[in-house]
């Protein structure tokens, strides 16, 4: 093999991996949960059962799988938020339910941080507040 061929092997596979990573963080900026058909719900009425979710920073790979009640699932994205210094996702696997969570501004006189929470069901945003949030 000569010299160009050898650098097409090695060059086309690392830009289709970058173009595919980029693609990848580029639609995480939109609706995250794909609708489930069937299913509808009351606007105002925030399901709170223990649902399998799975958790990633933005951008990142899924976590591991994880049971969890909605309130359990935001204190810990919010924990990771801080942690982490990104946007935390938490998905159920049936993907009806969205939560993400990300630091607003840390207060480091009192150990806190402010964090921005959302949640999701069927696509619409069900609940949108700001916790507090001290380690």
């Amino acid at each position: 093999m000569n010299k160009r061929t050898n650098g097409r092997l090695f060059g086309l596979p690392l830009l289709t991996i970058l173009f595919l990573f980029l693609i990848g963080c580029a639609g995480l900026n939109g609706d995250l949960s794909p609708k489930v058909p069937g299913v509808t719900l009351d606007s105002g009425t925030l399901l709170d059962q223990e649902k399998t979710w799975r958790g990633m920073a933005l951008c990142g790979p899924f976590g591991s799988p994880i049971k969890g009640r909605i309130g359990e699932i935001g204190r810990r994205a919010a924990e990771e938020a801080v942690s982490k210094k990104t946007t935390m996702v938490y998905l159920t696997t049936d993907g009806f339910q969205r939560l993400e969570a990300w630091v607003m501004e840390t207060d480091k006189k009192e150990g806190c941080s402010l964090i921005q929470e959302r949640i999701y069901q069927d696509g619409t945003l069900e609940r949108e507040e700001i916790k507090k949030f001290c380690e």
